[in-house]
This record gives C-alpha cells, structure tokens and sequence, in this order.
C-alpha cells in the first residue's frame, strides 16, 4: 500500500508564493537607539559575562529586553569597541611586561657570556636566575596567546 502522493508542482508553487508574499512585506526596521542608564548598566554586566537573566533581574527588566538590546547593532558595536580598548590595553601592557623581562633576561645572558667567556663558571644562582627569567617569559607568551582566546570569545558573545 503506498501513501499519498506528493504534487510537487502544487509544493513549489506554494513556495513560490509564499516567498513573494514576504518579499511584498516592507523591511522590518531598527528601532532608533538612545542610551539611558540601565542600557549602558546591562552593557557593562554583560561585557563581565553576566547571563541575560541575571542581567535582567539585577535591573528589574524582562530577559527579552535584554536580548533585544544585545541583538541591537548600536549595542553590539558599543560592546564590540570596549572589548577591542579592552585588548589593545592588555596587549600594550603585556607588550611592556613581555619587554622588561626580555630586558632583563638579555641582561643576564650577556653577563653569563662574559663570565663564561673568560673561562669562570657559573653559579647554581646565577643559572636558577636564567632558567626563571627564562620561564617567566615563556608564561608571558602563553598569557598572550590565552587573551587572545579569551577576547575573541567576548566579541562573538557580545552578540548574541
């Protein structure tokens, strides 16, 4: 026993139809933004990961204004912006922290060639010294690559 048969010409011109139907309907449009005070207290909770619901009971508002107000382009370029400001002063300051240790690290090395080079040995200290200045910055890097992660993350989030 078969079932019913499928009249796919009346299928796709139903789709046809319906397709047309929603090109016919005007463009939904944006709402015009203005900041007020709990717009820019739910920006800065969200940008600290805060989740919509929680946002949305510390403020007194429904989840779905807070969704609303994530999904607004206003919003997520403000959002976008800080977290980018956010970064580029980690970077900046991970830049300097990073230089300092390779500052003090070349130091170091350039003092154990010379000791070396006259033919005197170095102490454990003086070795231990290396290999932690040598670790910390290593660490440095690794901290570097994570914000990186970590600042990608809270762009894509800041969208949804």
């Amino acid at each position: 026993m078969t079932g019913p048969t499928i009249d796919e010409s009346k299928i796709v011109h139903q789709l046809a139809e319906a397709r047309a139907t929603s090109l016919a309907r005007p463009p939904c449009t944006i709402r015009p933004w203005s900041w007020s005070r709990l717009k820019w207290c739910a920006l800065r909770r969200v940008l600290a990961g805060w989740t919509d619901v929680a946002t949305a009971e510390q403020l007194g508002v429904s989840r779905n204004t807070i969704r609303a107000w994530r999904r607004h382009p206003t919003f997520h370029a403000e959002a976008v912006r800080r977290v980018r400001d956010h970064a580029a002063t980690i970077r900046l300051r991970r830049m300097w922290q990073s230089g300092v240790l390779l500052d003090r690290l070349t130091g170091l090395v350039a003092q154990s060639l010379i000791k070396l080079d006259k033919g005197d040995a170095l102490t454990r200290t003086e070795i231990g010294a290396l290999i932690t200045f040598l670790s910390e910055y290593r660490a440095m890097r690794e901290l570097e690559r994570g914000d990186f992660a970590d600042i990608a993350n809270a762009i894509e989030s800041a969208g949804q």
